[in-house]
């Protein structure tokens, strides 16, 4: 029962805090809208590591 009664403060908790965050007005939540949205764009896929074989100095 107590564990019940800790992820209901913890859901109502969570929804206060956002609640909060977002009556402050848009112009504090447009930075963070801003990051969240250059994370979440996708990236460049990363460079091939060289090719082992051009640099050897065995190779024959």
């Amino acid at each position: 029962m107590s564990t019940l009664c800790v992820a209901v403060l913890g859901v109502w908790l969570l929804a206060r805090l956002v609640l909060a965050a977002l009556g402050r007005g848009p112009e504090r939540l447009v930075p963070f809208l801003a990051r969240l949205a250059h994370a979440r764009a996708p990236h460049a896929p990363p460079r091939r590591p060289p090719d082992l074989t051009r640099l050897s100095v065995l190779r024959t």
